[in-house]
This record gives structure tokens, C-alpha cells and sequence, in this order.
């Protein structure tokens, strides 16, 4: 009796760690989640419990299927901490392709080092990351970590338990333990789902989320950001801390108040460079030749370095330190340049934006701490100028395309004002070219370039504008493609005063551009820095697409033909209306003067369409690519 009891409980334990053991076995994912993925999350939950104001415990379980060597950096963990986050109780666990045990990670496995060590002069920010050897594929890895916190403000923003491509998910989860009294808002994004709501222990309470069986997202051309296609939830607290700061998020206008509560202060200069700024703008009236005067300064004068101690992370230092010391980082940068434009009488403001490609789209109606970066605005009479001071080459009013057509927060005097930098318009994003060339029998052109710039297109364009001729030539000679260029002269020159332009003239010549067939010349009478290139065919297109800005490209171009030769086979004219843009392309020849010219029309049009339109966008791309590549055949006439 007591040998078949032992062996039942025998039995019963064995059964238990068998299924335990096997929880993470590759075996037991839904083959549909295996689809287009590298890796699959098997579980991540988070809990955020908050003690106090200024006492708040996070607590992370993470376990990911590897499934193959392209998604091993699914595997890697970074925890971040600072004096505000102490990492705590930090362990990890692999498992092998049948869910059982391999070993624990080791404490030397764990790199402690400090963060943004390659830009930062000075940071206590520092990141804990995780390293293992494991290439033995599929295997599955489990981290468990807590993190305590002395502030209340921007926790898990937004929480994006699925943020990459090639990557899915079984079940995830999301539990917020507050106070009854906690005030906060949350906002789902690409998901239905609501918060399971219930009473936790004396005057608290429970609020939690929960996705399962998040599928796959595969990596395409032109695809909207992740953002913009998994679910994720954003969660802000009305009232909060943040140091010995407190602050509301309830309105942009009180986000706006607490920015101004740390800088206030912040922006008292000494003598010297009010006087500085005195001397800059001694007899100027125009308005906009004061902003660039400071503005210039103020760049030629200072660099940009990270400082991330304290508070840093959303403080700027002063402006006087920024003064004395030539560096400082986005946000001392922008303070500083906001007190010179004051002392020269002209309003401007610290502004927070989130600058990038890959951002998450703002909420008008949810108020919180999206950004990432500050820039300056100054509001006039008819116009706002955008000014951004960490680039020490970009001219007045040019912000760059990852400050561009976004939500950014103005901090005026009365608290935060949300508002858009400017769009990019079609007719103010063009590249306009004028190319002159003669082309004589031995297959030698000469030719003569006038290329302007204007708009986000300049952006490529500022360095070489900003450099020695002898870089000019180089940078020309790398970005033009073309094999044996033989360069005359070259100019870049910047000009504008509200809406910078770059034009670029160059006279140049090129060996063997054309070839001979008998006794007909063949030559590519189009000649393109970045001719068009169509995306590679796929069987299957699951993404919407997203095409960037909308851009107008322009071409006129003359051709001088050889001697007697005519041609004897000119292109089609090509003439295309789709809803992605329009494309037409003319050639004319002239007899009087033996000339041959073409016009070239491109107009891009930016913006999101659907996934069965892609096919249909492939082709126009190809059919300009086609065009673009076209041929003309002379032959000598007597």
C-alpha cells in the first residue's frame, strides 16, 4: 500500500515539472503566430504598482522563442536606470527547443555601462544589458527584473508589448495597482480592449490589460512606421513628480506650466552676452536679419553634448553656463538661443517636439509627455520661424524632415500650446534641373549644371554648401553615378531669406558616354543623380504603404548633337496620372539647329494607401524607371 502511494506521488510530481518544463516547447506555439516570425513572445507582463507620489515598483516577466539566427537580438535586454530607477533582482533563464531547462545566466552575462557614452560629456543614465552565446536555434530565454522608481512621470510610454517587426506574441499583459485616489488616463490604440477593473486589498484597485496571439508583422518597402500598426496602450498621470518637481499632465497647457517651473531661471544672462547681442543687431530693423544674426551666433558658438544628471533628462542647463561653456544639448541649446532672441526684444519659445522618422503618432485630446527633443519657435507679425539648434549647419528656418508636419508643444509664458511645424507643400519640395550638353562623335559630352534645391530636398545638400571645393567635387563626383567624370568647376550656393534654397552649377565632362553601333551613335539622353528604382516584386504585399513627403522633380535638358547626325529612333513621349503621382517625359527635336530637348516631369505624391494598390504602385515605378532609362539612336545624314 505504501510502495503504490510513493509511486501515484511519484507519478503526480514527475507529471508536474514534465509539464512545467515543457511549457515553452517550440512545439506548443499556434502555427499561425509562426508565420513571418523570428521570434515569438511566450509571455510579458508587467505590473506597476504605485506606493506613493514619488514611490512607484515595476516588476517584468519576459520570456521569447528565438526561432532563428535573424531574430537573436529578440533575445537582448536593456533595462536603463538612473537616480530615479534602481534594477533590482535581475535573472535570466534558457531553455531549449523542448521548453527544458538549459542553465541560469550568470551575474558576467549582465553589463553594467553607462548610456549615450559615444555623445554624452557627462550622464548617470546607464543601462544594464544582457549577452549570451546561445546559437543553438529555436531556444527560448526568460528574463525577470524589478525596477523602483522616485518619480510618477512617464511610465511605460506608451506600452507596446509588440514593437518590431518579424516578432509575435501569445499573451501578454499590463496591470496597474493604484491607489483609489491615483488619477490617471489610459488611451488603446489599434485595439479594442478594455481594462479588467477590480478592488486590490484596502482602498486600492486593479486595472488590467491583456493581448493574446498577436501576430507577425513582416518587414516591406515603404511601410508605415510599427507604430502605426500594432496595438499598444498609452497611460498618463494627471498629477505626478518628477524629482522635487510636481506637475499635471491633465491639459498641454499645465505640461507647459512645468516646463516653465524647470526652467525658471534658466534663462538670465550675464552682461557680456547681452551686450554680444547688442552688437550683433546694431542697425539692423528687419526682423528676420536679427533672428538669423542670433541664430548664427549662436550656432557658430557652441556645439551640441549631452549632459544627463538629475533632473537633466528634462532640464536644460542655464543659459549663462551654455555661454561660457560653447556646449550643451538640445534643450540647453534652445534655452540659450531663446534668452539671445529676448535680449534683442524678439519673443521666442522653448519648444518640445518628437523628433525622428519612426514616431508615435500625438493625441490632441491625450496630453502627455510625447517628445523627445526641443527646438525653438518664434511667432511674428505673418509667420512663425522654427529654429533648430543643435545643427550647426542648417540655415534659418530649415528644421530638417525629422522636425517637420508634427504636433510640437510651444511653451509660452501662460503654459503649453499645442501646434504643427510646417507641413511639407508640393510646391515649396522641388528639385529643379537645367542641364546644357554637347556631344561630339567620339562619345566625349560636355555639359554644362543648374540644379536647385528647395524644400526637404536641401537636406543632402547643406554639408556640401557648408564645405571646401575640393569636398564639393568629391561629394558631386559620389552622388552623380557616373563613370569617368572629368569635373571643371563646381558652386553650391545657399540662398533665402524666410525659405532657404540650395542651387548647385557645375561644368563637367564625360569620357565614352555614348556608344557606336556601326554607323550610329547610342546614347542615354536623360542624365539623373538618383534615377528611380523599383522595389523588388514580392508574391504577397501585407502592409499598407507609405510614401514620404510629396516631392516635385523638374528636368530641362538640351542636348547639342554631333555634326550631321539626326536620330533616327527617339522614345515614346511617356505620359502617366496614377494616384501616387504623375510622370511625363517630352522630346523634341529642332532641325535649325540640331538640337534635341526633353522635359521631364515627376510628382511623388506622399501619403498612405492600401496594401492591393501596391502591385499598381510597383508598376509606376517601373514604367518611369523604364523611361528614365530610354535610349536615342543618331545616325549621320548627308
Amino acid at each position: 500500500m505504501h510502495k503504490k502511494l510513493i509511486l501515484i506521488i511519484s507519478c503526480l510530481v514527475f507529471g508536474i515539472f514534465t509539464s512545467s518544463g515543457q511549457e515553452y516547447a517550440v512545439e506548443k506555439i499556434d502555427s499561425l503566430l509562426l508565420e513571418n516570425a523570428h521570434a515569438v513572445i511566450r509571455e510579458y507582463h508587467t505590473q506597476v504598482e504605485i506606493r506613493s507620489r514619488n514611490r512607484v515598483q515595476k516588476k517584468i516577466t519576459y520570456v521569447v522563442t528565438v526561432l532563428n539566427e535573424r531574430g537573436s537580438h529578440f533575445a537582448d535586454l536593456g533595462v536603463g536606470y538612473d537616480s530615479f530607477r534602481k534594477v533590482r533582482n535581475l535573472k535570466g533563464t534558457l531553455y531549449d527547443k523542448n521548453g527544458e531547462k538549459i542553465r541560469d545566466m550568470h551575474r558576467r552575462e549582465f553589463l553594467d555601462t553607462q548610456r549615450y557614452s559615444d555623445y554624452a560629456l557627462y550622464s548617470e543614465n546607464r543601462i544594464i544589458r544582457a549577452t549570451h552565446n546561445e546559437r543553438t536555434y529555436p531556444f527560448t530565454i526568460q528574463y525577470e527584473y524589478t525596477v523602483n522608481y522616485s518619480i510618477t512621470a512617464f511610465l511605460d510610454f506608451p506600452w507596446i508589448p509588440v514593437d518590431d517587426m518579424h516578432l509575435a506574441a501569445e499573451q501578454a499583459s499590463f496591470t496597474f495597482d493604484t491607489p483609489d485616489d491615483f488619477e490617471f488616463r489610459h488611451k488603446a490604440v489599434h485595439t479594442d480592449i478594455l481594462p479588467r477593473v477590480k478592488p486590490h486589498g484596502r482602498n486600492r484597485k486593479h486595472h488590467t490589460w491583456e493581448l493574446t496571439n498577436i501576430k507577425a508583422i513582416p518587414r516591406e518597402d515603404f511601410m508605415p512606421s510599427v507604430f502605426d500598426l500594432t496595438p499598444h496602450i498609452f497611460f498618463s498621470p494627471n498629477a505626478f513628480t518628477y524629482g522635487k518637481y510636481q506637475g499635471n499632465m491633465q491639459s498641454w497647457k499645465e505640461i507647459g506650466q512645468w516646463i516653465n517651473l524647470l526652467n525658471d531661471g534658466k534663462q538670465d544672462l550675464n552682461q557680456q552676452s547681452i551686450q554680444k547681442v547688442q552688437e550683433l543687431t546694431a542697425g539692423m530693423s528687419d526682423t528676420l536679419d536679427i533672428i538669423r544674426a542670433i541664430y548664427q551666433y549662436a550656432q557658430s558658438h557652441t556645439r551640441y553634448v549631452a549632459i544627463l544628471l538629475g533632473v537633466g533628462g528634462y532640464q536644460p542647463e542655464p543659459a549663462s553656463s551654455v555661454a561660457q561653456m560653447g556646449y550643451g544639448e538640445c534643450k540647453a541649446l534652445s534655452n540659450y538661443t531663446v534668452a539671445l532672441l529676448n535680449a534683442a526684444g524678439i519673443k521666442a519659445h522653448y519648444t518640445l517636439i518628437q523628433h525622428g522618422q519612426q514616431i508615435v503618432q500625438i493625441d490632441p485630446d491625450f496630453p502627455s509627455n510625447y517628445f523627445n527633443h526641443v527646438i525653438v519657435c518664434v511667432p511674428l507679425e505673418n509667420d512663425t520661424i522654427w529654429l533648430e539648434t543643435t545643427n550647426q549647419l542648417l540655415p534659418m528656418g530649415f528644421i530638417g524632415a525629422g522636425n517637420m508636419d508634427r504636433y510640437a508643444l510651444v511653451v509660452t509664458d501662460e503654459g503649453g500650446v499645442l501646434t504643427r511645424t510646417p507641413p511639407v507643400v508640393a510646391e515649396k519640395n522641388n528639385v529643379n534641373q537645367f542641364l546644357t550638353a554637347a556631344l561630339n562623335t567620339n562619345g566625349i559630352a560636355r555639359i554644362s549644371l543648374r540644379k536647385e534645391f528647395n524644400g526637404i530636398s536641401i537636406s543632402n545638400r547643406i554639408l556640401p554648401s557648408r564645405s571646401t571645393n575640393n569636398n564639393q567635387i568629391e561629394f558631386f563626383r559620389e552622388s552623380a553615378g557616373l563613370n569617368q567624370l572629368f569635373i571643371e568647376h563646381i558652386d553650391y550656393q545657399l540662398k533665402g531669406k524666410l525659405n532657404p534654397s540650395i542651387t548647385k552649377e557645375a561644368d563637367f565632362v564625360l569620357q565614352n558616354y555614348s556608344r557606336t553601333a556601326g554607323d550610329r551613335i547610342i546614347f542615354r539622353p536623360l542624365m539623373l543623380e538618383a534615377s528611380l528604382t523599383a522595389p523588388a516584386q514580392t508574391q504577397q504585399r501585407y502592409n499598407d504603404f507609405r510614401l514620404p513627403s510629396t516631392v516635385l522633380y523638374s528636368d530641362s535638358v538640351l542636348w547639342q548633337l554631333p555634326g550631321n547626325y539626326k536620330p533616327i529612333q527617339l522614345p515614346d513621349n511617356t505620359n502617366l496620372e496614377t494616384p501616387f503621382g504623375i510622370y511625363r517625359l517630352h522630346y523634341q527635336t529642332h532641325n535649325d539647329d540640331n538640337t534635341l530637348t526633353l522635359k521631364r516631369e515627376l510628382k511623388i505624391n506622399g501619403g498612405l494607401f492600401r496594401a492591393d494598390a501596391y502591385h499598381d504602385f510597383r508598376e509606376f515605378l517601373r514604367e518611369i524607371q523604364r523611361a528614365d532609362r530610354n535610349q536615342v539612336i543618331l545616325r549621320e545624314v548627308n
